[in-house]
């Protein structure tokens, strides 16, 4: 079973971020006007299969309905 995914956002970076085993996976994106717009999703190879690109979707797109965007 794998250990459960933590989603930070990193606002400053306009990004959210999962940091599992050394590795850093990302979604970013940008703000314009009412809109976020997500610009890049990165998983290490070493991570792949575990959920976490599924994990920081989700997570963008929780904030972006939670803010009206």
């Amino acid at each position: 079973m794998s250990t459960p995914t933590e989603v930070v956002h990193n606002a400053d970076h306009q990004r959210f971020e999962v940091q599992q085993d050394g590795h850093l996976a990302v979604l970013d994106y940008r703000r314009a006007g009412n809109q976020i717009i997500f610009t890049h999703t990165g998983v290490p190879g070493e991570l792949e299969g575990r959920g976490i690109g599924s994990a920081l979707a989700k997570a963008g797109l929780a904030y972006a309905r939670e803010n009206g965007l």
